[in-house]
């Protein structure tokens, strides 16, 4: 007898919670033009990184630690990447910003003065997040004024 697993079984409403809770948090560090602690919820940042950790696998070379999840991820964040973008990204150019992302939700621990180039990846990774999170341009337009709900 075969054991199949429901494809369903990570679905983009899993992350929510999660992606709505990064984009209020990244949304106050743009605001104040720094990463603050008390803006990052440690748990939230956690599954984020983990979201990212995670379809990221897809593309190494190795075999992802759980498959399903990490091509679901890689999936979810594909379509949530283009779907924010003007410009239609080859598979090069979504590795990198996907890499870029992860990289700065992983400094996100250390408290600091956003500079420029950061500021910009923080916008489009709050854009990003609310995507994910099923929400729309407006609902972006909303987080970067302070109105989140």
């Amino acid at each position: 007898m075969s054991r199949t697993i429901n494809i369903g079984v990570v679905s983009r409403s899993s992350y929510n919670y999660m992606a709505i809770a990064m984009a209020e948090s990244l949304s106050k560090c743009i605001r104040a033009k720094r990463v603050m602690r008390k803006f990052i919820l440690r748990g939230v940042l956690s599954g984020a990184c983990r979201f990212f950790s995670s379809g990221n696998e897809v593309f190494k070379k190795k075999i992802p630690s759980n498959p399903l999840a990490s091509i679901n991820n890689y999936i979810f964040a594909a379509d949530s990447l283009q779907m924010t973008s003007r410009i239609v990204f080859s598979q090069k150019m979504f590795n990198e910003k996907f890499a870029a992302f992860e990289a700065f939700l992983n400094s996100l621990n250390n408290p600091r003065k956003l500079e420029n180039k950061e500021m910009e990846l923080a916008k489009e990774l709050t854009m990003f997040f609310v995507v994910l999170g099923g929400g729309t341009l407006q609902r972006y337009e909303k987080f970067m004024k302070g109105d989140y709900y």
